[in-house]
């Protein structure tokens, strides 16, 4: 299936990116790239798109968001490191994507039980 991944600012709700299969390029360019790009956008070294793997990221989401909470979502609202597995809710029949962490034990559920932005700390 195909889906589409963007970087979410948490505090201010703007979002950059949308790569498709894209989740682990943006985490790596987040947490290996992200200091790099801000300081190039703060010294205006840069200030267009950047084209990465076939997508437009706008240099001054990384200025902007850099000591925010930044996550990984997909265009179905599922966070990087979620379970994703579809279930059945017991008590309204509906499927419903497990938002626990990938890896869980137990049930799964529609309640998220991480913080996503833990993982998404750029590098110093």
């Amino acid at each position: 299936m195909s889906t589409h991944w963007h970087l979410l600012c948490l505090d201010c709700q703007e979002e950059t990116g949308h790569l498709n299969h894209g989740a682990d390029q943006l985490l790596d360019i987040w947490r290996k790239k992200a200091r790099a790009i801000a300081e190039l956008v703060r010294c205006g070294g840069v200030d267009e798109m950047i084209i990465c793997y076939g997508s437009e990221l706008d240099p001054r989401f990384f200025a902007e968001h850099l000591d925010h909470q930044v996550v990984i979502r997909s265009e179905y609202g599922n966070m990087l490191r979620d379970c994703g597995q579809q279930f059945k809710c017991p008590t309204c029949d509906t499927l419903h994507d497990c938002r626990r962490k990938e890896g869980h034990e137990g049930e799964h559920s529609k309640v998220r039980d991480y913080d996503p932005s833990e993982e998404l700390i750029p590098a110093t």
